[in-house]
């Protein structure tokens, strides 16, 4: 089996991750190479091995790469492919042949990583799709950011599901609505029940619109974004979604919230620049790796991040009727990006760490 597998080198001194790593931390830099000769890996009794057609790279592939994974970990996340073999123990609903998405966490472990040409998944970790489903490369993109986006609509912010009605004046802020998890958040805020308002750069606008967006802010200008926003919403934001990580992103984030308070959700951590700012909104940081209800090591220094039994299981109800929101409310995949073949990864993933804006690089593996 072919595939990306992560190698180190020196120690070099990280000054951030996500705008927030462990300033000045020593830690060995890694780089990855495409190898031809890896054993295909073994499902267990409650996984499947997927043969992979499509995988999507993420920004955290290359951070994992450079900063994150042990040696000899197989990188990559995002999946789209068809169930070859399935451990006895699987779900009665997956069967050989059927096509699945999702996520695996790549760039921790030697035989789980999406970007090869086979990857195991825990059977109840995987989202299988529609039947007739034929937009195959879109369909790798419903992992790391499609499934953040949900963690937090449906979990972290507690939105009910089924959505239930909710007043047409209640607002939903997402903080980079171009980005991966920006444009399903968007969707899915509109699934719960609320207009959407989103920042970008103006000429993301109509794509995030095209999304559902119900209005979309220039995040450039602080001061005069601030003020669209409560015009706009006129102080009924419940709730905000930050997807960017910088200073003013993270200030923007809290001021969208209306007068009653509300919740702002964070990738990874909740950044000093927001706390204290308001007391009447919440701040709350969430991380999808712990989807998968184990302990394990995360940035270099600090204590493992710890198993989340109810993270875990409310991933394995979500995965169960996945399939079916995606086919019943009509839920995109990000635009994608076509690169033919994992000797095209690598070069990918320096791209993706350059900065790319709405859009996913995908890779046509098989």
């Amino acid at each position: 089996m072919r595939g990306i597998v992560v190698q180190q080198l020196v120690s070099v001194s990280v000054a951030s991750f996500h705008g927030r790593y462990m300033h000045g931390v020593a830690h060995p830099q890694g780089v990855a190479t495409l190898e031809d000769d890896l054993p295909v890996p073994k499902p267990n009794t409650d996984e499947v091995l997927v043969k992979v057609n499509y995988a999507a790279a993420n920004p955290t592939d290359w951070k994992h790469m450079e900063w994150l994974s042990p040696p000899d970990s197989l990188l990559g996340c995002d999946y789209f492919g068809t169930v070859v073999e399935v451990g006895p123990g699987s779900r009665p609903t997956l069967k050989v042949g059927d096509k699945v998405a999702g996520f695996v966490h790549g760039g921790k472990f030697p035989t789980e990583g999406s970007f090869a040409e086979y990857v195991k998944v825990d059977n109840k970790m995987t989202t299988k799709l529609p039947d007739g489903w034929d937009r195959m490369a879109e369909a790798a993109t419903f992992g790391v950011g499609y499934l953040t986006a949900a963690l937090c609509l449906f979990h972290a912010q507690k939105n009910p599901f089924p959505p239930s009605k909710r007043s047409s004046d209640d607002w939903f802020f997402v903080q980079g609505g171009a980005s991966s998890v920006g444009l399903f958040a968007i969707q899915l805020a509109k699934l719960a029940g609320y207009s959407v308002i989103t920042t970008c750069s103006p000429h993301s606008f109509d794509l995030c619109k095209s999304f559902g967006a119900d209005h979309t802010v220039d995040y450039h200008d602080y001061a005069a974004a601030v003020k669209d926003i409560k015009d706009v919403t006129q102080g009924k934001c419940k709730g905000a979604l930050e997807c960017i990580g910088g200073v003013d992103d993270a200030k923007l984030a809290v001021e969208s919230i209306g007068t009653e308070g509300g919740l702002v959700t964070f990738l990874l951590s909740v950044p000093e620049e927001a706390k204290n700012r308001r007391s009447d909104v919440k701040l709350e940081g969430i991380l999808l790796y712990t989807i998968g209800g184990y302990a394990f090591d995360f940035l270099p220094g600090q204590p493992p991040v710890p198993a989340s039994p109810e993270d875990r299981a409310w991933a394995e109800k979500w995965f169960e009727i996945s399939g079916d929101v995606v086919g019943k409310y009509g839920i995109r995949g990000n635009p994608v990006d076509v690169r033919q073949g994992l000797e095209s990864v690598l070069a990918g993933l320096k791209e993706l760490k350059a900065g790319v804006s709405g859009k996913k690089i995908v890779y046509k593996i098989d």
